[in-house]
Order: structure tokens, then C-alpha cells, then sequence
């Protein structure tokens, strides 16, 4: 069974609370890595921190506010321990990524090796102290709770409708709201809450594997644009150079028109529209593996 993925089998609670301790567990266990890997192993982490946090926001009608509220806090704060490590990496990444053109300068190859030797040269040892406060952070939080979760005055088909309708509504807002601004900050708003939506995508992919995988597909290229852009904005913040600061500037805007493109179609649909259809989905494929289930025990 895929690893971040609803089983049919299983109910959404029993579901959620397995999924979460995956999440928490794994993300405990990427930030642990040391040397050469602390890197990677604080990218993967975090992109379990957003797991978890999206299958929160998913189910989020199924938890009293307080304890959603709690949940969340434990889960950003853990996140925020590392984000300046990843910043950082992925700064350097973009830096060599823009190393490996074949048209740079000679100025401008020696401005971008300057500024990627300087990030890379930081504090390993603040790095390291910042992934282990992130480590017992999500222990504790393990320690505290098991994510059990009960679906009383909702059904599971009501908590999901939810659930998917606010998080389509919010990236839909933050489209609209890049549309209208086209700034750096709401194309990184933009790009969270695309995110999000993603990762619960990919929660529900068993339920229709062909159009879920492509639209989660979809939108893994868009908040890959969009933290392009936003990786891209960073680095053009710490550079000097007109001669870099010209092919940054030609970088952001391929990037930015490829998301718009993206992005216009997810903006075009209302959310509660694609909310019911998911769900209707669900609720099939639900049937279907109970009928599967009383068909064996027949």
C-alpha cells in the first residue's frame, strides 16, 4: 500500500491516525540524518511536516478547534526549527542550477560561485543543533497523542466534503489573488495552498487513480514553478550583478507564465463543484470495496 494513501479498506479515522503517525515518525527520523545528508534529509522531513499538515486541514471537521489548533502549532513549530536550513539549500541549489547555463559571463559566473560558496559555507553546527530541536519536538508530540480522531455528527463522505472544499477555496484565492498582484508574497501564499491540495490528492488517489494522479501531477508542477520563482526572487535579494539580475529577472517570468497557465484551470472551477465530485468518488469506491469485502466473506 502506498505510504501516503487512504486504504478503502480501513475507515477515515483509523486512516487518519495511521497516516499522521507515518508522517510524524518519518519526518522525525529524515531530520536525524547527519553530514552530507542533513541537507536532504531536512527537505524530505519538511515534506512530511506538509503532509501531515494537509491530511490535517483535510479532516479537520472530524477534531474539536483546540485540538486541530494544538495539532497544527506542534506540527509548524517543528518546521520552523529547520525552515532557514532548507532556505539556505535551496538557495545553493538555485545558484548551481543557474551555474550550469552555457550563455553566463564571466562576471556573472563568478558573482553566482560567490554567493553559493557563501551560503554554503554556513554554521554546520547551528544546522545541526536546529535539526535535533525539530527531532524532539515531533517526539514529544508522538509521545502525547496516537491522532485518534472519531466522526460523530459528520459522516466521513460530510468531513471530506469539507475538507477538500476549503482547501480548493483557499488555492483558488490565492490564484485569484496572484492574478490580480503578481508579487513574490502571494505567489508564495499561492503556492502553499496549492500545495496542501496536493498532498490530499495524493491521500485520495485510490479512489480514481487515473484523474487524481494527473491532477496531483498538475499541481506538483505548479508549486514547483512557484517555488522556482520564489527560490529565484530570493537569490536576485542577495545579488549584486546587473548581468545575473537580467537572467534571474528572464528565469521568474518563464516560470511565473507556466503557472498562470496551470493555475487558470484550477481557478476557473468552484470549489464546492469539485469538492461533491471527489467525494461522489469516494463514496463509490467505498460501496465498491464493501461489496468486495461481503463478496470474499460470502
Amino acid at each position: 500500500m502506498n505510504t501516503w494513501q487512504f486504504d478503502a479498506k480501513e475507515t477515515l479515522a483509523k486512516g487518519f491516525a495511521r497516516l499522521m503517525r507515518a508522517a510524524v515518525e518519518n519526518a522525525a527520523r529524515e531530520f536525524s540524518r547527519t553530514g552530507d545528508e542533513l541537507d536532504a534529509g531536512v527537505h524530505e522531513g519538511r515534506k512530511w511536516l506538509k503532509k501531515a499538515r494537509a491530511l490535517l486541514k483535510l479532516c479537520r471537521f472530524a477534531m474539536e478547534k483546540e485540538q486541530y489548533r494544538a495539532w497544527n502549532r506542534k506540527l509548524r513549530d517543528a518546521g520552523r526549527a529547520v525552515s532557514a536550513l532548507r532556505d539556505d539549500a535551496a538557495l545553493c541549489e538555485t545558484a548551481a542550477r543557474l551555474l550550469a547555463r552555457d550563455d553566463l559571463s564571466p562576471t556573472a559566473r563568478r558573482t553566482l560561485e560567490a554567493l553559493r560558496d557563501g551560503i554554503a559555507g554556513d554554521d554546520r553546527e547551528e544546522a545541526r543543533k536546529c535539526a535535533a530541536l525539530a527531532v524532539r519536538r515531533l517526539k514529544r508530540l508522538r509521545s502525547e497523542t496516537n491522532f485518534s480522531i472519531r466522526i460523530r455528527e459528520y459522516g466521513e463522505p460530510e468531513v471530506l466534503l469539507r475538507g477538500v472544499s476549503r482547501s480548493w477555496k483557499a488555492a483558488r484565492k490565492g490564484g485569484l489573488a496572484f492574478a490580480r498582484k503578481r508579487d513574490t508574497e502571494t505567489a508564495h501564499e499561492w503556492r502553499k495552498r496549492a500545495k496542501d491540495l496536493r498532498y490530499q490528492m495524493e491521500l485520495l488517489v485510490g479512489i480514481w487513480p487515473g484523474p487524481l494522479t494527473a491532477f496531483a501531477e498538475e499541481l506538483h508542477r505548479l508549486t514547483d514553478l512557484l517555488g522556482r520563482e520564489h527560490d529565484l526572487s530570493s537569490l536576485a535579494a542577495m545579488t549584486p550583478g546587473r548581468a545575473v539580475s537580467r537572467i534571474i529577472a528572464a528565469e521568474r517570468a518563464a516560470a511565473l507564465s507556466d503557472a498562470i497557465s496551470l493555475g487558470a484551470r484550477m481557478v476557473g472551477v468552484k470549489p464546492r463543484t469539485a469538492a461533491v465530485l471527489i467525494v461522489d468518488w469516494y463514496v463509490l469506491a467505498d460501496a465498491d470495496a464493501n461489496s468486495r469485502k461481503a463478496a470474499d466473506h460470502g
